[in-house]
């Protein structure tokens, strides 16, 4: 029997989806993945109880708002409250944030003595911060909603984006790359910006998706699936794209 599972978004995309696909296939897995676009949150939930989904990831804003929604959350989202994975058992809701991996990772390939640039305060900027804190690293986090936003540029080797713009199209929130070594781009557009620099080691958002999926595969199938398959994948869709 095909189980269901999900995404809720403002606006859909098919990342996750076509991921999804792959690894359900690769694992003989009777699943399908659909990648939905709502509006209201509560809607969309009891849509997809009523269809017998097993499970849905969430994007913003609803990482948020499905806190109160849930009967039962892991520690993290607790601590962080924001939830991206859900599993539904009896019509009830389970919320777990693997968001944190993703940022782990990052955070993994930052040398200590960096200066890092965090560039948004939303639920993942704001778990960046909290996690470069907690290992010590000198950052700082510019947002709007700081009223820090024009001094963004300062200098520092490491950039953050955690902005809806990545680092590769107009609405850029970065005007230049001098001096950074490294940007980790949490958007899939997958390109430097403007290629200012040949020494920069640029990361788009599917270094961090990667270790975001794999949790929430785990989840949601009981399977711990291969690393090297993700990257597989990824590589085929490049080429494709």
């Amino acid at each position: 029997m095909t189980q269901f599972f999900g995404s809720l978004s403002n606006y859909p995309g098919n990342t996750g989806t076509y991921y999804y696909s792959k690894f359900f296939e690769e694992y003989k897995y009777q699943a399908e993945y659909n990648a939905l676009g709502v509006k209201d949150l509560s809607l969309g939930i009891s849509d997809l109880i009523s269809k017998g989904y097993k499970g849905f990831s969430l994007s913003m804003p609803f990482k948020q708002e499905i806190i109160d929604h849930l009967e039962v959350s892991d520690s993290l989202c607790q601590k962080y409250k924001s939830c991206n994975t859900v599993l539904i058992k009896n019509s009830t809701l389970h919320g777990f944030n693997t968001d944190i991996y993703g940022v782990y990772r990052v955070v993994k390939e930052i040398p200590v003595d960096n200066k890092v640039v965090v560039l948004g305060n939303g639920c993942i900027g704001k778990m960046f911060a909290s996690y470069l804190e907690h290992m010590g690293l000198n950052f700082k986090v510019f947002a709007p909603s700081l009223a820090n936003w024009d001094e963004r540029h300062i200098a520092s080797t490491v950039i953050i984006n955690c902005t809806p713009f990545g680092t590769a199209n107009t609405k850029s929130p970065l005007e230049s790359l001098i001096g950074i070594n490294k940007v980790f781009d949490l958007t899939f557009n997958g390109k430097e910006l403007a290629k200012q620099s040949s020494k920069v080691e640029y990361y788009s958002g599917v270094f961090f998706y990667k270790e975001v999926f794999l949790q929430q595969f785990q989840l949601y199938t009981g399977i711990i699936a291969d690393p090297e398959m993700f990257d597989y994948f990824t590589t085929i869709r490049s080429k494709q794209n």
